[in-house]
């Protein structure tokens, strides 16, 4: 079903103020007018669903609405609502034809593409321009000469040229210095109709722009864009698609570089800095390097063609210090099982010891003999732990006690447990071990570390989030120049974020270098975010059908991919990328198999000089409480030994 919505604006040429209907008689000119726009609206803007109609007096416009079945009437009774927020919604109605008829023509034009701005409705309007009256003309020349006339190229103005015919004039569009002139497409008589019959008025006449200029905008960014202006030098994957954007449609071209602000960004007024400022203000046409969707409201997007992500180039993982090599064979989980594992073969030595003792009787040794207290069973344990294995128990009845068994099946855990104590330790003698690395976002954040790059634009994407951890990271966010990144490679206090492509590549800045990404940085595993890359440009820009199409070709034939590769290796540094890749399968530095040093028995030694210092201070111990116990501060040593020879007859 169609609709048509009328606008109509009481404003002293757009003016404010109360709208007051008039019943004038039709004039002459006026039916002519009239006759002329119904022929040009039921052929030209029947398809649409929607036409708006902007006008000086209601009456004007109004006899529209009987070529249409449903028909919306919206009248500015008040100066309270503004022109612009009514053409906004009529946009966002999806009113793709609009008919302008006041005195000053040039101004509801202007009016219709400022509310364009506005509207979150993304098509291509066509414009039918009729006069008010015989005279005084259209001032086409104003209309053509507007800032972003280019955004309507479907642009059709009526100029009487006779009692009872009309030329019909749209821009040119072509040619560098004269796209902005008036191309005659076709004239209008009554009786007769158009001349020629078989003319187009809205012909599409943007294939071939005849050396026409546009102007991008970039920032040197390898492999996305290789840009030096003193070089001439213009190169890298999104320059390509640009290029043969513009052999196909013929223009000539500029370029813009904004070195301070780079991306920039726009703020809610629509204002900005940097490339994406630019375009947002309608200053360039295309602005590209490596873009996200990053402010929508403002610009309009081409199609995605390349899926990106930023990781960081995070502190390698340092090797784990030598006096953790007794300990690295077994994990915690596994040191936790044989600690468990000490203490029941303590309880269980010292139940049997004393259940023992009950059934058969105990020794006529004085002190209980072994096994007979809490501590002596678990330093035998401990023992049999390192293989200790502990003579053979005699009990006076010539029985071998109950508590040889046990100690048989503890012999033979212990034994397993010790194997493989050895196995492990033998291979972190042999392969290093380092520190857990850096591979998840989550890692960053537990890291604590601040990571940077020379641009706020990285944080674009991080926009509108509200997780913690992400919030967190936007804190430790850092802007910094490429000198001051270079001199903090090595500080191992800072994570640099760089952008991943789907070739394996990294977009990695000239300030790191070989030796930086090979010993001391190296990629996370995960990305920090990803998005797909697109060009951003002119809200309402009418190339922006075309521009698709190539990508969609370039995409589909794999060539895209393909000048992922060859722009790589063509100017990115291949010893870095080779490093980078290196180190996204490694979490360490490739050192493999190393020789024992010294550092890996640094642990053995260091539990030799905590025993005997131990030991000593036990010692020392001991004659403190000997003294205080005795009250004595004499030393005194006394050795007995006594040898028993008993002789056990079969």
């Amino acid at each position: 079903m169609r609709s048509l919505l009328i606008v109509t604006m009481l404003v002293n040429s757009m003016c404010d103020g109360r709208l007051v209907l008039q019943n004038n008689d039709v004039s002459s000119i006026d039916s002519l007018i009239r006759e002329l726009g119904s022929r040009i609206l039921s052929k030209e803007f029947g398809s649409y669903k929607c036409v708006a109609a902007l006008s000086d007096v209601p009456e004007a416009v109004a006899y529209f609405t009987q070529w249409f079945p449903t028909t919306v009437l919206i009248s500015l009774v008040s100066g309270d609502v503004s022109a612009e927020d009514l053409l906004v919604s009529a946009l966002d109605a999806d009113c793709q034809g609009f008919l302008v008829r006041c005195r000053d023509a040039a101004a509801g034009v202007d009016a219709i593409l400022k509310a364009s701005k506005f509207a979150m409705r993304r098509v291509n309007r066509r414009l039918l321009v009729l006069p008010t009256a015989q005279s005084p003309h259209i001032n086409i020349t104003a209309i053509f000469d507007l800032r972003n006339i280019d955004l309507v190229p479907e642009i059709v103005v009526a100029r009487p040229s006779g009692d009872n015919s009309f030329d019909l004039v749209t821009l040119k569009l072509t040619g560098e210095d004269t796209w902005r002139d008036e191309l005659l497409v076709a004239q209008w008589y009554r009786g007769r109709g158009l001349q020629p019959p078989s003319a187009d008025l809205y012909a599409h006449r943007l294939a071939d722009l005849g050396g026409r200029r546009i102007v991008i905008s970039t920032v040197d960014y390898p492999p996305y864009v290789i840009f030096n202006s003193g070089d001439n030098v213009f190169d890298g994957i999104e320059a390509r698609i640009i290029i043969e954007f513009i052999k196909k449609i013929n223009v000539t071209w500029s370029v813009v570089e904004d070195t301070t602000y780079k991306w920039g960004t726009v703020w809610c007024n629509g204002s900005g800095n940097g490339m994406l400022g630019a375009v947002a203000a309608d200053e360039v046409d295309v602005a590209f390097s490596a873009l996200y969707r990053w402010y929508p409201e403002f610009m309009e997007y081409s199609r995605q063609y390349v899926r990106s992500s930023v990781v960081c180039l995070a502190p390698r993982p340092l090797m784990l210090a030598g006096w953790q090599v007794p300990v690295l064979p077994f994990s915690p989980a596994m040191w936790a099982a044989v600690g468990f594992s000490v203490v029941v073969a303590t309880a269980a030595l010292y139940a049997v010891k004393k259940l023992s003792d009950w059934v058969l009787g105990s020794d006529d040794d004085p002190s209980g003999g072994r096994y007979s207290t809490v501590e002596d069973c678990f330093f035998r344990s401990v023992g049999l732990l390192v293989l200790q294995t502990p003579d053979v128990e005699r009990r006076h009845t010539r029985v071998v006690g109950p508590t040889r068994h046990v100690l048989s099946w503890l012999l033979i855990t212990y034994l397993l447990v010790t194997s493989s104590y050895g196995g492990g330790l033998s291979s972190v003698l042999t392969i290093p071990r380092y520190e857990p690395p850096i591979d998840t976002v989550t890692d960053l954040h537990d890291s604590g570390l601040e990571w940077a790059q020379t641009d706020i634009a990285y944080l674009n994407s991080l926009r509108g989030l509200t997780d913690p951890v992400y919030l967190d990271l936007i804190d430790r966010y850092r802007v910094l120049t490429p000198d001051m990144l270079r001199s903090r490679v090595t500080t191992r206090d800072l994570a640099f974020a760089v952008e991943k492509l789907p070739g394996g590549y990294f977009a990695i800045g000239d300030y790191i270098d070989e030796e930086a990404v090979s010993n001391w940085l190296r990629p996370m595993r995960e990305d920090i975010y990803w998005g797909t890359v697109v060009l951003a440009t002119r809200k309402c820009w009418p190339h922006l059908e075309r521009l698709n199409d190539i990508i969609d070709r370039l995409f589909e034939a794999g060539i895209i991919r393909a000048w992922e590769g060859t722009v790589a290796r063509e100017w990115l540094v291949a010893r870095v990328q080779l490093a980078a890749q290196v180190g996204m399968r490694s979490a360490q530095a490739p050192d493999g198999p190393i020789k024992l040093r010294l550092t890996h028995v640094q642990g053995g030694f260091a539990l030799l000089i905590l025993g005997l210092c131990l030991s000593l201070l036990l010692f020392f111990l001991e004659i403190f409480v000997y003294w205080k116990s005795n009250g004595s501060t004499r030393l005194e040593f006394s050795s007995t030994i006594k040898v028993t020879l008993e002789h056990y007859r079969s």
